[in-house]
């Protein structure tokens, strides 16, 4: 039987209750000797729902119409609300004797004698909340088996053969071709066993003492390194990046640091929670973030830190300024805008109106020009132009070949100008993802300045 449930989750607030880390759970087992792999019967189906909300899951059938008394599998916050119960019950047995993730769970015993007490401990909780195991799935007091994909066992962590099989099984090579792709394999796997061997190691920060936090944050990512202290060197814990997406791409440098922080906070929240952390970034958005009197770039060594920068192609002070323009072309007429924004996040709106006949990819590029011809007499040394038309975008990219004697000149004269700048970048996006659109859009109703052929 199948239930559309997609309109009742849609419905439905997101339930922010966190899963248990995977990788966690499983190192956790490392060192016991005898295990009980659980498994609860039909978990989700054994979890009540109240009476008020049983018409919500209600459906209709040839028979007549129907509601789940018991939480049907599919909700988009099952999950969360099983490992909440779960973690609930359990609370004074996890991380202690027991493991557990949603309906899977593991009790763990280093000796004979303490097995026994674990599983009558385990066993009096699962009456108490009145939950039925299934007796097929599980088993008692064993050495090795397989949790959340894994085979576990007293002395470390083996792959499941099951997931290995199908490599273990590859024919030998038989063909030219074949044997061509197996040593462009090996050579990678090499590579990638020589990158992670020059890694650095890294250290455990002593609980309480203040981490460092530098961020980075360039055009499409944000990045942000976390450090500790020791023997008088900064030593790397953790790195994390986000790539920026949509609209965000256009977020102020400010904008994007904090952007950085609150990913940081998000995937190092144990961090923060057990250690107070220091920001170091650029001086006045380090004070904002910090909020002390702390300024100043500070030298951060460490093989990896420095890696990263070096890879890191512009700084958080090389933000160019941005130009982004918008042009359409109808009966009655040919209208295009432009907004450019240097810093400090000032804006400079634009309106154009075409007193002679274009066609759209005529006013994009009209638009365009009239940006960079501003820009070049605002003595504006890197920019970065964001239209909304793909044709354009690729003509000066160099990715699309101009066709037509008019496109040619457009092109040539886009990069004419845009060789005047020290650095240009050029972007295509979309209407719906451009942030400034309804304000270039709005421009039309401004005063115009007119061009003459």
């Amino acid at each position: 039987m199948c239930i559309d449930l997609k309109y009742l989750n849609k419905a439905c607030t997101k339930d922010l209750y966190p899963l248990p880390k995977i990788d966690w759970k499983i190192e956790s087992l490392m060192g016991f000797q005898y295990k009980c792999f659980l498994d609860a019967y039909k978990g989700y189906h054994q979890i009540h729902i109240t009476k008020k909300d049983e018409e919500k899951m209600a459906f209709h059938t040839e028979e007549g119409v129907f509601c789940y008394t018991k939480m049907p599998f599919g909700l988009k916050n099952a999950g969360a609300t099983y490992q909440r119960l779960v973690d609930s019950a359990f609370k004074e047995q996890i991380w202690v004797n027991l493991e557990a993730y949603v309906d899977d769970m593991v009790i763990k015993s280093r000796t004979e004698q303490d097995i026994i007490k674990d599983i009558e401990q385990t066993f009096s909780t699962l009456r108490r909340i009145n939950m039925k195991l299934n007796p097929k799935k599980c088993s008692f007091g064993i050495e090795e088996g397989k949790f959340l994909g894994y085979i576990v066992t007293s002395e470390g962590i083996r792959a499941n053969p099951e997931k290995t099989k199908a490599v273990m099984d590859m024919p030998s090579p038989r063909t030219l071709k074949q044997m061509q792709w197996t040593k462009v394999i090996e050579a990678a796997f090499l590579e990638m066993k020589r990158l992670v061997s020059e890694l650095p190691t890294l250290t455990t920060p002593k609980k309480g003492k203040t981490l460092m936090m530098y961020l980075v944050a360039t055009n499409e990512v944000v990045s942000a390194v976390l450090l500790t202290k020791r023997d008088g060197r900064q030593m790397p814990i953790h790195y994390v990046s986000q790539s920026l997406q949509g609209a965000e791409t256009n977020y102020a440098p400010m904008e994007k640091l904090a952007l950085a922080l609150v990913h940081a906070a998000r995937r190092l929240r144990r961090y923060f929670q057990a250690h107070p952390i220091k920001v170091i970034t650029d001086s006045l958005i380090g004070q904002v973030l910090n909020n002390s009197g702390a300024s100043g770039r500070v030298a951060v060594k460490g093989q990896v830190l420095a890696k990263f920068l070096a890879d890191t192609p512009t700084g958080i002070n090389a933000t160019p300024e941005r130009l982004y323009t918008d042009g359409a072309s109808n009966n009655k007429g040919s209208r295009a805008g432009l907004i450019l924004i240097v810093p400090d996040d000032v804006e400079y709106s634009y309106a154009l109106r075409l007193n002679f006949s274009k066609s759209n990819n005529d006013v994009e590029y009209e638009a365009l020009l009239a940006g960079l011809r501003i820009a070049t007499k605002m003595q504006v040394k890197d920019i970065h132009a964001f239209v909304d038309s793909k044709l354009v975008a690729s003509q000066v990219e160099g990715s699309y070949e101009a066709k037509g004697e008019r496109m040619i000149k457009y092109q040539e004269k886009v990069l004419e100008l845009a060789g005047a700048f020290k650095k240009f970048w050029i972007t295509h996006i979309l209407r719906v993802d451009n942030s400034k659109a309804d304000a270039l859009r709005k421009l039309a109703g401004v005063q115009f300045v007119h061009l003459s052929k």
